[in-house]
């Protein structure tokens, strides 16, 4: 993870790997950043948070019990706002759907900072736990 994968207000684990911690300032050229709970460190004392199905139901994702994807994926459905996500051996993906539900494309998200800029970039409004 560097520092220019974040943006202010992103969870990362803190550098006990177990804290969660929201990034307050970002220094791209020192490749460093700062937290609610730590000063200045480098981004490489801090850890993403592995992107799980608990995470996307803390933040409001909903499990599509009868939405099925018949190509290219048998994993489990969530939604929020319009953006679906699946989850296939163990991977986050999300899902662009066209056609009847037929997945086109897909693009795979490792952490939940991945997912929070992801889910600016297309709503323009903060992902926040439920």
């Amino acid at each position: 993870m560097k520092a220019t994968d974040l943006r202010i207000n992103n969870m990362v684990f803190g550098p006990d790997a177990e804290t969660i911690c929201l990034v307050k300032y970002i220094d791209g050229e020192e490749d460093s950043i700062s937290t609610d709970k730590y000063s200045e460190m480098p981004t490489n004392e801090y850890y993403h948070i592995c992107l799980n199905e608990q995470w996307l139901l803390n933040f409001g994702f909903e499990k599509e019990e009868d939405y099925t994807i018949n190509y290219h994926s048998d994993g489990d459905v969530y939604v929020l706002d319009e953006i679906y996500l699946s989850f296939i051996d163990s991977k986050c993906w999300l899902m662009k759907l066209e056609m009847e539900y037929r997945v086109w494309t897909r693009r795979e998200l490792n952490g939940v900072h991945d997912l929070q800029n992801l889910f600016f970039a297309l709503k323009e409004k903060e992902l926040t736990l439920k």
